[in-house]
């Protein structure tokens, strides 16, 4: 899964494979030869008449583009001599399933030495596929149909005669006729086309639905070295990462130099951070960017992007996105005026696309949503809970490198659903669990972080909104023993009695703190 959201292929790229069934009885590998070696990851595949010319064509289905894909057989030719080389049967039970699924069917040709063709009708003939009910047996020249014997589900055998070659027929159970199909054959215009796949490129464009708040980020001016907190000033701020090595990166810079009003005119603030010298493979320092910064004249704010900040863009991709290709500049990142994360830029970033996102900073919700995706349509539903969604999904990627926003995350999560909860009319009793799940995963990496006390007050929340939950009371109170508070631990116990007198580890801990009265404790809060 790593390997697919970092966008390499599924199956490494491998192409699909055909099988020719010779006469003894071993497959030959026909891929090339047949057209059917495509190299996308195929899934599905169903086989039908599409184009009721006599033979049968191929539709694909594949996880990668094109995703959908139709094979039109062109080795028959209807209007040939052997337009009619072939014969194909629906079954309608009675007494059966009304589709006849289960039923085997015989074909007895002409020639009694080779046997019948034998076919079995299923429901699902394949992964993720079903083909046409319609059973189609090719004849080839000269054979003719001498009968035509039906084993039907519900245990009954069944003959049916006056079956032709090129025809169409339904065979219902119990009637022990073949009646010919009475539609007339479609004409269906199906042109061959080449696909060419589009040129492969890095460059994205991600305006979020909905805005993603941001823990600090720090960075570095030239010259000096404390770390500066990034600050949008209140207005829109574009933060682009850039290297002197890279070719688009300068490009990108002159352009924003070139515009400078435009930008600035849209209430626009960029800050163009170098990472240079953050990598071994690249020999450029960051003497290197700010000599170009001076060359070119670049009037934005400018410094050197750090290690911790490079990571967290990427942290943010990958809590924002399935699919996580590498890192690389320039990328761009777009935040509105209070720090909150509107868009991504991966690659040059074109201006009017810019300029067309910061001047929509103030669009509604619905307004949003539009615009973030690549094509107009309609909503069936009005999609909900993204943001919840973002900050569970932010504070797990940061988890392990920066446990700190990892918290920062939460708490956000935990502010943007009290709100909600203080808003909702219905529901309010599923969604308070949801919250009090959320303040324990924020007690606790709060007390990992030797910030005890906040840790201890977001449990005690937590067990508000649950109401009566015997075994939180216990973890708080074995929590509160570990801090050595043993009188408030007690009363953790005894609520957790209240709530369930059977409670062993609670009885058990109860027992405990009592055993220690005589040592000296702390009051209880």
């Amino acid at each position: 899964m790593r390997m697919v959201r970092q966008g390499r292929s599924w199956s490494g790229h491998e192409r699909n494979c055909a099988f020719l069934n010779t006469a003894d009885s071993t497959f030959a590998n026909i891929s090339a030869a047949s057209g059917l070696d495509f190299p996308e990851d195929g899934r599905a595949l169903a086989v039908v008449d599409w184009d009721q010319d006599g033979d049968l064509d191929l539709w694909f289905t594949n996880r990668t583009s094109p995703r959908l894909r139709l094979m039109v057989n062109r080795t028959y030719e209807p209007t040939g001599e052997d337009r009619d080389g072939f014969v194909a049967l629906q079954l309608h039970g009675t007494t059966s399933n009304r589709d006849g699924i289960g039923a085997r069917v015989d074909v007895q040709l002409n020639n009694p030495s080779k046997g019948p063709m034998t076919a079995t009708l299923h429901a699902g003939d394949g992964f993720l596929s079903q083909s046409s009910k319609w059973l189609h047996f090719g004849l080839g020249r000269e054979q003719t149909v001498e009968s035509v014997a039906v084993h039907w589900p519900a245990g009954r055998m069944e003959v049916f005669d006056q079956v032709s070659r090129g025809g169409r027929y339904i065979l219902l159970e119990g009637s022990g006729r073949a009646t010919e199909w009475d539609k007339p054959r479609r004409s269906v215009n199906l042109p061959s086309s080449h696909l060419v796949p589009p040129p492969t490129t890095d460059a994205a464009h991600i305006l979020l639905p909905a805005r993603l708040p941001l823990p600090p980020l720090s960075y570095r001016q030239f010259g000096d070295t404390k770390l500066q907190e990034i600050d949008t000033d209140a207005r829109p701020l574009l933060i682009n990462l850039w290297a002197s090595w890279c070719l688009p990166c300068i490009a990108e810079l002159r352009s924003f130099v070139a515009h400078e009003n435009k930008l600035r005119n849209t209430g626009l603030n960029i800050l163009a951070l170098s990472v240079d010298g953050l990598e071994e493979k690249h020999r450029s320092t960051p003497d290197n960017a700010w000599k170009l910064i001076g060359d070119i004249d670049f009037p934005f704010d400018s410094g050197l992007a750090t290690t911790p900040l490079v990571n967290k863009v990427e942290l943010i991709q990958e809590a924002l996105f399935d699919r996580q290709p590498p890192l690389g500049v320039p990328i761009s990142i777009l935040l509105d005026d209070e720090g909150q994360l509107s868009a991504i830029y991966r690659g040059p970033i074109d201006l009017d696309v810019l300029i067309h996102d910061v001047t929509h900073m103030e669009a509604t919700v619905r307004e949003r949503r539009d615009m973030s995706v690549p094509f107009a349509g309609q909503w069936h539903s009005q999609p909900s809970g993204i943001i919840d969604f973002w900050l569970q999904r932010a504070a797990q990627s940061f988890e392990n490198k920066y446990p700190q926003d990892s918290t920062w995350f939460v708490q956000r999560l935990v502010d943007v659903r009290t709100a909600r909860l203080h808003l909702m009319r219905q529901g309010k009793a599923d969604f308070a669990l949801d919250l009090a799940r959320d303040l324990e995963i924020l007690a606790q990496l709060l007390i990992l972080q030797d910030r005890s006390e906040e840790g201890i007050d977001r449990w005690r929340r937590a067990l508000k909104l649950k109401g009566d939950d015997a075994e939180g009371h216990v973890r708080l109170g074995n929590l509160l023993m570990s801090q050595g508070r043993a009188h408030a631990a007690a009363e953790q116990y005894r609520n957790a009695l209240q709530i369930n007198p059977a409670d062993i580890e609670a009885q058990r801990h109860l027992e405990s703190v009592l055993k220690v009265k005589r040592q000296p404790v702390d009051q209880v809060p």
